[in-house]
């Protein structure tokens, strides 16, 4: 008993020595702040994330960099509207510290099958500058490839937990739900039920486009309502739900017909697949006649819209690039090389949409810019991650319709976006195989070795 209660003695020294250390080291990070003394911030938050970093890495940096990206057009780290971002930079920390932790603590794995196919689509697309329209236009494009393709790379083949999974989940959620907010905010100034006019992300003179940031919102969208299925106190999964609603809301004042789509196919998905169908349905339902209410004139304005011009000029881009595939379709006209590919080709369609037009649509513009050949690799890279996500054991169900609604959200659209190059779009693919990790690490727990599942 005197060991006991000295040694809770011990305890509760040390537990009020490191509160006391905590007060301070608080105060002093808000007094750096107030006073604007930058290095003094630096020196003290340096070491923390340094120290966060190496063992909670799914939280910062991987888990920061989910979370902003939202945000990632309008975070400029030159304090102007192009240029690096922060998310840049935080991918790669990602890749350094997932890349050391992994070697030393032995955490990295062989890469999945669909890494192997990935890796010779970007090989073919660097390959393809030797044919290119614009080889300059390729050129320009490899930076961002390697760069998406390291963080992938690495955080497929890092062996995560399950809490380590959940961690990051959480972070993309409240970045979703941190810039819903942000967007409404927006919206409700002047009249807020008269507006007819798209609202996105804007900080000084950064904009995020309307669509890029419906896009960004897929699969925060489809981890809220995971989190919704999955709460049990009624508090709890009431703020959920508006929360969900939140981000169901700014998706529709962005006036992203492609983000509509894309949330639409969502909850289909989610109804077609969950056991509590009815009072889920039925919850979406009243939700979705609320919002509709509310943004009725900007929704029918954007479709009438779509109607009249066919997609903002969508289907005059598209039948040209249907004539660019006729004359690119074996190897294609380089990567990066539409708008060059489409230039050759405007003349021979009846309607004139511009000179250098992007694709909206990232299936006409692989199949333009990489021929039958890197077409052929995108669609096997489809097919073999929604095996994995497929492959998932019973007690990971929720998981399992949670990435396989984001998977049909992001594809279908895909249709009607360009967002091949978007940082959401890879993160899909990467909580793919991070999920699979997760599930053999838990396999090995019960089996007592590394279980791969097929």
């Amino acid at each position: 008993l005197l060991n006991i209660a000295h040694f809770n003695r011990v305890n509760l020294y040390k537990n009020s020595v490191w509160f006391v250390i905590g007060i301070f080291y608080v105060l002093l990070i808000a007094q750096s702040i107030s006073g604007e003394m930058w290095v003094l911030l630096g020196v003290l938050l340096v070491p923390l994330l340094i120290y966060v970093a190496l063992k909670k890495p799914f939280i910062f940096p991987f888990g920061l960099y989910g979370l902003l990206l939202p945000f990632d057009s309008i975070l400029s780290v030159q304090g102007s509207a192009s240029g690096e971002t922060l998310t840049k930079l935080l991918a790669i920390l990602t890749i350094l510290v997932l890349t050391l932790k992994g070697i030393f603590e032995r955490k990295l794995r062989r890469p999945d099958k669909a890494v192997i196919i990935w890796t010779l689509f970007i090989i073919y697309g660097a390959l393809s500058y030797i044919w290119a329209i614009s080889p300059a236009a390729t050129l320009s494009r490899l930076p961002t490839a390697v760069g998406l393709f390291g963080l992938y790379l690495v955080s497929s083949s890092y062996k995560i937990s399950k809490d380590e999974y959940n961690e990051l989940k959480w972070c993309i959620f409240i970045g979703g739900v941190v810039a819903a907010l942000y967007t409404i905010n927006l919206y409700s100034k002047n009249d807020f039920f008269a507006r007819t006019d798209r609202i996105t992300l804007t900080f000084m003179d950064r904009v995020t486009g309307p669509n890029q940031f419906a896009f960004s919102l897929i699969i925060p969208l489809s981890i809220s309502v995971l989190l919704v299925l999955e709460q049990r106190r009624m508090m709890m999964k009431i703020l959920l739900w508006i929360c969900m609603g939140l981000i169901v809301f700014s998706i529709f004042v962005s006036g992203s017909r492609g983000g509509m789509l894309g949330i639409g196919i969502l909850f289909i998905i989610y109804l077609l697949s969950i056991k509590q169908r009815i009072s889920f349905g039925t919850v979406l339902v009243v939700i979705g006649i609320i919002l509709m209410s509310l943004v009725s004139n900007l929704f029918i304005e954007r479709w009438q819209l779509a109607l009249t011009t066919g997609g903002a000029g969508r289907t005059t881009i598209w039948l040209a690039g249907l004539e660019a595939v006729k004359k690119y379709w074996l190897l294609g006209a380089g990567l990066n090389n539409f708008p060059a590919a489409y230039d050759s080709v405007v003349g021979n369609i009846p309607y004139f949409a511009g000179y250098g037009r992007a694709p909206h649509n990232i299936y006409l513009s692989i199949l333009t810019e990489l021929g039958i050949v890197g077409f052929s690799l995108f669609i096997i890279i489809i097919i073999k991650h929604y095996k994995s996500i497929g492959t998932f054991v019973a007690r990971h169900d929720n998981n399992r319709v949670m990435l396989k609604a984001a998977f049909w959200g992001i594809l279908v659209s895909s249709f009607f976006l360009g967002t091949f190059w978007r940082k959401s779009f890879w993160l899909l693919w990467m909580m793919i195989l991070m999920q699979k990790n997760s599930v053999n690490l838990d396999a090995k727990e019960v089996f007592g070795e590394y279980v791969e599942i097929k």
